[in-house]
């Protein structure tokens, strides 16, 4: 018998690519969309199944949470996967799997991590005791759909992976353009995460604010005697209900001078007309027995309007303007007249969309409580 030739292969790496033909590849799709619809997307088994998932990347990857696998997970050397995707290296090593960023995030590269983490969960799902709520066997899965399981997962994460390894940027110190560190990254991150999260409260807040003043509104209605309530309340109502929650003003944070209690401060919406003061009639109310709120429990955080007529006198720096679009479709009694002098005829018809709606008497509240505040 002629002398077998030893392997080249090393014994943990995955051989070199195999690429299946186009119509192999296609039936697998679909057979792999077949079951993923027959399971249910939503079912118990499906949660389970995605459930074991995040497990064998806790226990492979090191990455029991997302946020674990963006800012934590590194990257599969690029010559080993270029060499691969080449033909000319071998494939992952099944002691160390790591995925690659480069792109498509379906490479053959990762769509081979994908399918040995599948299949350590295919032989696990006959062994494992796997249960719904009702305690009945979790139903069984192939193994392309237990790679594309471990695939559509890695998907989501693949865009805040990438981009927490870092962008160029310009060092400051040499004006020569270089790869943020990882620190650097996961800096960048973490501000942009607390600043979505504010804009998220603020967003949070907007719709509560104009919820909370639509139920006062209606409350004090329902207490009012005389017509000139009934008439006035009526009228704060419709304001409320056609500015929408984007039209009431956002709020940053503060603390009060003297007290240093918290406090919000109010952001100056430049687009809208002036209705300070007929929202601090409706938040005032608020304390009022008749508007429904319960007196009892924390008392709501006090919010600090800048009165518009000393914006120009006071320092630009201390000023809050709120960046937001304006809300179109109003009509244009809602928008500040100066403010809206000063956009285009082009502007306003295409993208502001004025509407056409008579509304002579939110000029005739508005001004009548503008000349009145204090």
């Amino acid at each position: 018998m002629p002398e077998q030739q030893p392997s080249t292969q090393p014994p943990d790496r995955m051989p070199r690519l195999v690429v299946p033909k186009h119509a192999q590849a296609k039936a697998v799709t679909k057979a792999v969309a077949n079951e993923k619809a027959a399971i249910g997307t939503r079912s118990e088994d499906r949660k389970e199944h995605l459930r074991q998932v995040r497990a064998i990347f806790a226990e492979f990857l090191g990455a029991p949470e997302d946020e674990d696998f963006v800012s934590g997970h590194t990257p599969a050397p690029r010559e080993v996967v270029e060499a691969y995707l080449n033909g000319t290296g071998f494939g992952p090593d099944r002691n160390d799997l790591c995925f690659s960023d480069l792109k498509p995030f379906n490479n053959a590269w990762n769509c081979a991590v994908a399918s040995e983490l599948g299949a350590i969960l295919f032989a696990r799902q006959s062994s494992g005791n796997w249960r719904r709520p009702d305690s009945t066997r979790v139903t069984a899965a192939s193994q392309p759909y237990w790679a594309d399981a471990v695939l559509e997962k890695f998907k989501r994460q693949a865009t805040s992976w990438r981009d927490a390894m870092g962008r160029d940027v310009i060092d400051q110190s040499t004006g020569l353009r270089r790869q943020e560190s990882r620190t650097e990254a996961n800096n960048r991150r973490c501000q942009q995460a607390e600043e979505q999260s504010k804009i998220s409260r603020q967003r949070e807040r907007r719709a509560q604010r104009w919820e909370r003043r639509k139920t006062i509104c209606k409350a004090v209605l329902t207490f009012a005697t005389t017509t000139f309530d009934k008439n006035q309340w009526t009228q704060f109502l419709r304001i409320v209900e056609t500015l929408g929650k984007e039209g009431m003003s956002s709020d940053e944070s503060a603390a009060e001078e003297g007290t240093h209690r918290s406090c919000y401060r109010v952001s100056i919406l430049p687009w809208r007309r002036d209705f300070d003061a007929i929202m601090d009639k409706i938040d005032a109310e608020r304390l009022s027995p008749r508007s429904g709120y319960s007196a009892r429990g924390s008392r709501p955080t006090p919010r600090h309007r800048q009165d518009r007529a000393l914006v120009s006198l006071e320092d630009a720096d201390d000023i809050y303007f709120s960046h937001r679009e304006p809300v179109p479709g109003l009509p244009a009694s809602f928008y500040n007249e100066q403010w809206l002098e000063g956009r285009s005829e082009d502007y306003i018809e295409q993208v502001l969309c004025v509407s056409e709606e008579a509304s002579d008497w939110v000029a005739q509240i508005a001004n009548l409580y503008s000349a009145n505040k204090t």
